[in-house]
């Protein structure tokens, strides 16, 4: 961490524009066309065996088409599925950090944590998903079929792993050339390694897949950290592609604009720059958020289908996402999530819905607090529950909510 925070001073010591991520190189600006590839190889969901929900979950590996969809590291991928006895299914993209520099993107790269010589700097967890992961994993929460209480218990469960580094928003290839801390300005391409930030195109190639296997009456896309941010973008491609009616639920990723001074690394405009990952808007939203915060372009796609829903759950410190991602003190950003989802919830108050705990954690839907958390008697569990019933819950804790939000909302508050 101390070695990260001498490269921000030093940062911001030259001129953002030109040397904030020194050593990038962009290989591919734009590695495939994910609305062309063609899904019928990846398998079919009629020849997996229903899961047993008395044992947990199960899952089943299906391999997306290669070379277009990749890992982080260029090699194959996967989605995982566990089929459920209902007409229903889910949509989940995985969390796991988020990289854009030779030392950011560094530990993702280790196979073996315990041996590589990863950068301590690094904020991406992998860049190479493992199928044993996700079986170790994803067990807990909305993925335990065991419990009773579970919304999701009987659905159909699509799980896009994350190997990306680009929180599912990317379509580039780049390549991370070493440079010397201490002197930005020293590159040496000898050393170097290349990511390809493509997990919009793995996304949309999943979601385009899982839309072909049924005429399915409920839809919901979900994620958490980087998957939460996934949901932005991917509620309206998964809204346009099953073309009907979708629940987006966001656990834990704001789409708030980050302290740049303090995070120069994550700002967007880097983050265009290094994933593309405004590239991959319709042209009109890319005017529509402009200066906005990317949480924005969830007013984009609820304009757009106002028959469909998105949902935010997040805790109001969030150290993870507000402090160590964001650059922010818990409570400057705490400030910015009310402020910003009031001004969302100003203008979409039938489509909009928050869960807004107070406390500093850092998501649930993975985790078996997803059936203990609650706002005032009342859990998240059941508030899922209540959306994908058609009602309309909005849960912000704690007090101050009404500075923060001059507009009269209907929310429960402790």
């Amino acid at each position: 961490m101390r070695w990260w925070l001498c490269i921000l001073v030093l940062l911001l010591a030259v001129p953002t524009q030109a040397l904030l991520m020194p050593g990038t190189r962009v290989v591919e600006e734009h590695h495939a066309n994910p609305f062309e590839i063609d899904v019928s190889s990846i398998g079919n969901l009629g020849d997996i065996q229903v899961d047993d929900p008395s044992d947990g979950i199960n899952w089943s590996f299906l391999y997306l088409p290669y070379p277009n969809c990749t890992s982080g590291t260029g090699d194959e991928t996967f989605i995982a599925v566990s089929k459920g006895s209902s007409n229903n299914i889910l949509i989940y993209l995985e969390g796991g950090g988020a990289c854009s520099d030779f030392y950011t993107c560094g530990m993702g790269l280790c196979v073996d944590h315990t041996s590589c010589n990863a950068t301590p700097t690094a904020t991406v967890t992998t860049l190479n998903p493992n199928e044993t992961k996700v079986i170790e994993r994803y067990r807990y929460g909305i993925f335990d079929r065991t419990n009773p209480d579970n919304p999701f218990r009987d659905w159909t469960i699509v799980f896009v792993p994350y190997s990306t580094g680009d929180v599912h928003w990317g379509n580039r290839v780049v390549k991370y050339c070493y440079y010397n801390p201490y002197n930005l300005s020293q590159v040496d391409c000898s050393i170097n390694f290349t990511v390809h930030h493509v997990g919009f195109v793995n996304a949309i190639t999943a979601i385009r897949w899982a839309a072909e296997q049924g005429d399915f009456d409920k839809v919901v896309i979900a994620g958490s950290s980087a998957g939460g941010y996934g949901t932005i973008v991917h509620s309206f491609y998964a809204r346009e592609i099953f073309g009907k009616p979708i629940l987006a639920i966001d656990d834990a990723g704001p789409g708030l604009n980050v302290n740049s001074t303090a995070r120069p690394m994550f700002s967007i405009e880097v983050l265009k720059d290094t994933w593309g990952a405004y590239d991959n808007l319709p042209d009109d939203a890319q005017d529509f958020l402009r200066d906005r915060d990317p949480i924005f372009f969830v007013d984009y796609f609820l304009d757009h289908y106002p028959d469909s829903r998105f949902a935010l759950y997040e805790d109001q410190m969030d150290y993870t996402i507000g402090v160590f991602f964001n650059g922010y003190t818990g409570e400057q950003f705490r400030d910015l999530l009310l402020t910003k989802t009031c001004e969302l919830k100003h203008e979409q108050k039938k489509r909009f819905f928050r869960y807004l705990p107070y406390g500093t954690e850092h998501t649930i839907l993975a985790k078996p607090e997803f059936y203990e958390r609650s706002i005032k008697k009342y859990n998240v569990y059941e508030w899922i529950e209540d959306l994908l019933k058609g009602k309309k819950k909005d849960a912000v804790e704690g007090k101050g909510y009404v500075k923060h939000c001059p507009y009269k909302h209907k929310h429960k508050a402790k």
